[in-house]
């Protein structure tokens, strides 16, 4: 049975002015940038609120994938005309909530469950050989969450950290 592992969890609080479009576009971007795969599990619009919500997919090998779960709340978006650079300009004035999780998925195909001496096995490598990848897989993990997050925030021109 496969088994998922929270590594790292995030949230990115921001009332802003931006394109929500623009804004789902890069963030879209972002995450397939980083080799993941984006499975949409939710898109609600619903008058001036939109909800997106992903699960992402790094399949690194047969027993091992990395899932980056993110949801994305925009609420009260209303039209504000904004000059850029003396242009005016059509935008969204919005509150964005987004909160992003990093995860470690084992055995995500099931093969070590077929019968009781695969899965006594399959403890022993998860508890003596596996140890060393699974710390590498936690920081590539961490390190992806981290950058998505700091990426987001220079989107909102919001301080950075690293």
């Amino acid at each position: 049975m496969s088994e998922e592992q929270e590594i790292v969890s995030v949230k990115v609080n921001q009332k802003s002015v931006f394109k929500v479009k623009d804004f789902y576009s890069f963030v879209f971007e972002l995450v397939n940038s980083q080799g993941f795969d984006i499975f949409e599990k939710v898109f609600k619009k619903d008058g001036n609120d939109t909800v997106f919500e992903w699960d992402c997919y790094n399949w690194v090998d047969d027993y091992v994938k990395l899932k980056i779960w993110l949801k994305c709340s925009i609420r009260g978006a209303e039209r504000v005309k904004v000059k850029r650079q003396g242009i005016a300009e059509s935008m969204e004035k919005a509150s964005v909530e987004i909160k992003i999780k990093g995860k470690i998925i084992t055995d995500w195909n099931d093969r070590w469950e077929a019968n009781p001496l695969v899965k006594f096995l399959k403890g022993l490598y998860d508890k003596y050989l596996f140890k060393p990848s699974f710390e590498q897989y936690k920081k590539t993990v961490t390190d992806n969450v981290y950058l998505i997050e700091n990426e987001i925030k220079s989107f909102f021109e919001l301080p950075r950290f690293m």
